[in-house]
């Protein structure tokens, strides 16, 4: 039997914070990598700055359900990572 799915085009932080969790999802963010922490100056489609990886990482921080957040190792993400959930670096 498939699982449920659904296609929705929106901005990721108001889905993100509208959906109605159960408990059992997981999310996978894969937002565009921090600035500092790009071996290139390729940009992205849709960027992100600063002021949205903190707005993003409040937001994932207050999900009730896993999340696996993609990107680099930096300042930025360890600061606002390592107190409360059981945040980890791989």
């Amino acid at each position: 039997m498939p699982l449920p799915r659904e296609v929705v085009q929106a901005h990721a932080h108001r889905f993100l914070a509208d959906f109605p969790y159960q408990g059992r999802e997981l999310v996978y963010c894969d937002p565009p990598y921090l600035h500092a922490t790009r071996s290139s100056d390729r940009r992205y489609r849709f960027e992100y700055e600063e002021a949205d990886h903190l707005e993003l990482l409040s937001l994932l921080k207050k999900l009730p359900c896993q999340v696996i957040l993609s990107g680099y190792p930096s300042r930025l993400y360890d600061e606002h990572l390592a107190a409360g959930r059981a945040w980890r670096s791989r």
